[in-house]
C-alpha cells in the first residue's frame, strides 16, 4: 500500500508507536522479500521487483522522518569504483537531533534486483551528492567515505527539493553503459510526488526526461 501524507498523519494518530513501528518493518520486509524472491527472472520481472523495493524503501524513510521529526535521506550508492553498488546500492539515514551535521543508518541497507540500475540521466527527482560512511549504527559526519547521490525527506514526511520520477534501466553491458532508450522493455520507475505518493505510469516513455 502507498501511504499518502494524509493518511499517515491519520494513522498516526490511530495506532500506537509500537504497532507503527510493526507496520514499518513489514514495509521493509515485504519490499525487500519480493525484490529477492524476484531478482532472478527476465528483465522486466527484475525492473518491476526494484521498483517495489525502491517504492517501500521510500515509504519507511518517510515514516521513519515523521515518527523521529527529523529529515531522512535515501542513499544510492554513486562510487564508480566499487561496481556491485554503482548505482544499485540503497541505503537510509536519518539526522542526529543532537548534531545536524551527523547521520544515522537506519539498516544495513538493501540492493535493487540483480542487473538493474539507477538511471540518474533519466530521472527528474531533484538528487544530490555527498560523502558518507555507511552503514554505522552511531551517528556519523558527512563529508568523508563513500560517494552517495541522495533525495532528502523532510520532518513531515515531503520531498525537500522538486518532485519527479526516478528511473531505472536493466542490462548494462559495461558498467557506465545505458541501455538502449528505445527499448521500453529495459528500463521502468515510477513518478514521486512532493507529498511520497509514487505512481506507476502504464506508459513508461512519460518516465523520461
Amino acid at each position: 500500500m502507498r501511504l499518502g501524507k494524509q493518511q499517515l498523519q491519520g494513522a498516526s494518530k490511530g495506532f500506537s508507536l509500537i504497532e507503527l513501528l510493526v507496520v514499518v518493518t513489514l514495509i521493509a520486509f515485504l519490499s525487500v522479500g519480493l525484490g529477492l524472491a524476484l531478482g532472478s527472472g527476465n528483465e522486466g520481472t527484475r525492473i518491476r521487483a526494484s521498483e517495489t523495493s525502491l517504492s517501500g524503501y521510500i515509504q519507511l524513510l518517510r515514516t521513519k522522518a515523521i515518527l523521529e521529526g527529523q529529515p531522512a535521506r535515501l542513499l544510492i550508492g554513486n562510487d564508480a569504483s566499487q561496481l556491485d553498488a554503482y548505482y544499485r546500492q540503497l541505503g537510509g539515514v536519518v539526522r542526529n537531533p543532537q548534531n545536524p551535521d551527523q547521520w544515522q543508518a537506519i539498516d544495513s541497507g538493501v540492493e535493487l534486483s540483480e542487473g538493474v540500475f539507477f538511471w540518474e540521466n533519466e530521472s527528474s527527482v531533484e538528487l544530490q551528492s555527498m560523502q558518507l560512511t555507511y552503514p554505522r549504527r552511531s551517528p556519523v559526519p558527512a563529508g568523508t567515505g563513500d560517494s552517495w547521490l541522495y533525495l532528502e525527506i523532510s520532518s513531515t514526511g515531503e520531498l525537500e527539493g522538486e518532485a519527479g520520477s526516478l528511473t531505472l534501466f536493466a542490462d548494462r553491458p559495461q558498467p557506465g553503459d545505458l541501455p538502449d532508450a528505445d527499448d521500453d522493455s529495459l528500463y521502468g520507475g515510477f513518478l514521486l510526488s512532493r507529498l511520497g505518493v509514487t505512481v506507476f505510469p502504464e506508459d513508461p516513455t512519460v518516465l523520461k526526461q
